[in-house]
């Protein structure tokens, strides 16, 4: 793979703390865009790259809120006291796509916020639930996962016609759909098992997939045992980016693969801002012992996560 440029955004912090941060990928720059002890994450870059959409429940429920891309201004977009949930922009950065319980029912549908009206359309109703919209870079199409199948697939919408299409039908979950920039191929996660029952009875683990943005050709990117997910794109579609955990583990951390599965590595970068901000020193004896002793003594989850990430030149 070429050499890795541009910014990263990503989540990271504790259980019930976590926030955003970017990555300056040619500076090799660490930036916290987001503080305080609350849940701050899923944070993705406007298509200029000049604002952040993220969900917080620092004022209370899981609200939509938007700030620039320095981590200044921010904005609470939703106070209606219902749930919201991974946001993404409209190619021309106009709305935003999320996920919400708007309507008070128990099941999410997929809903578009016009952020210069206020204006908030649904585009699905349905007794079951949608997640994970994804706007397709044309503008035409947004990916989602939905469980009105009787299980969790990927589907997808056409805002022109109004049609849904279900592109993945089987045994284990399929969700988190990602656009490549060109629009040809998704990638999602998926939890491919022998048969439905198989994946209740089992913890399957998360594998990254991609297909075709007709459903055709899938095929399985990432094969290492364990927790593989929140995956996305580089911004020239060379290289996907994701989270990765060995088996059993709560630690995940940013990895890059190539789309044919070549190539897996972890995205390397000087982690000292993010473990201080959090806290993550040994206390005690511990203190005495050197960094690479003190690190197998402590769950790796003790020095923080990565999830969510976001790529943008």
């Amino acid at each position: 793979m070429a050499e890795l440029t541009g910014r990263i955004l990503f989540t990271s912090g504790q259980a019930g703390d976590t926030d955003l941060w970017c990555l300056d990928l040619d500076t090799t720059s660490l930036r916290q865009l987001t503080v305080g002890r609350a849940c701050n994450a899923k944070g993705r870059w406007s298509p200029d790259g000049t604002h952040v959409v993220y969900v917080s429940n620092e004022a209370g429920p899981r609200d939509l809120w938007l700030m620039a891309a320095d981590g200044t201004h921010h904005e609470r977009l939703t106070d209606d006291g219902r749930w919201h949930d991974h946001p993404d922009w409209s190619p021309d950065g106009s709305h935003i796509v999320c996920t919400s319980n708007r309507e008070g029912a128990e099941d999410n549908e997929i809903w578009t916020l016009e952020l210069r009206t206020g204006k908030w359309v649904r585009l699905t109703e349905c007794a079951a639930s949608d997640s994970y919209p994804a706007w397709a870079p044309a503008g035409r199409r947004i990916a989602f996962t939905s469980s009105r199948s009787g299980n969790q697939d990927v589907w997808l919408f056409d805002l022109v016609t109004k049609d849904l299409r279900q592109l993945t039908d089987a045994p284990g979950p399929d969700f988190g759909p990602a656009w490549s920039p060109d629009g040809t191929r998704i990638a999602f996660v998926a939890a491919r098992v022998a048969s439905c029952r198989d994946s209740v009875r089992t913890h399957p683990d998360l594998d990254v997939w991609v297909m075709n943005a007709d459903g055709t050709r899938e095929r399985q990117v990432t094969t290492s045992q364990g927790t593989d997910r929140c995956v996305t794109w580089s911004p020239d579609g060379s290289c996907l980016l994701y989270t990765a955990s060995k088996p059993g583990g709560t630690a995940e951390r940013l990895m890059t693969v190539s789309p044919d599965g070549a190539g897996a590595a972890p995205v390397a970068y000087e982690r000292g801002p993010l473990e201080a901000e959090i806290g993550a020193e040994p206390v005690g004896l511990f203190s005495l012992l050197p960094a690479g002793i003190v690190r197998r003594c402590y769950p790796d989850a003790y020095f923080g996560t990565e999830t969510y990430p976001h790529w943008i030149r």
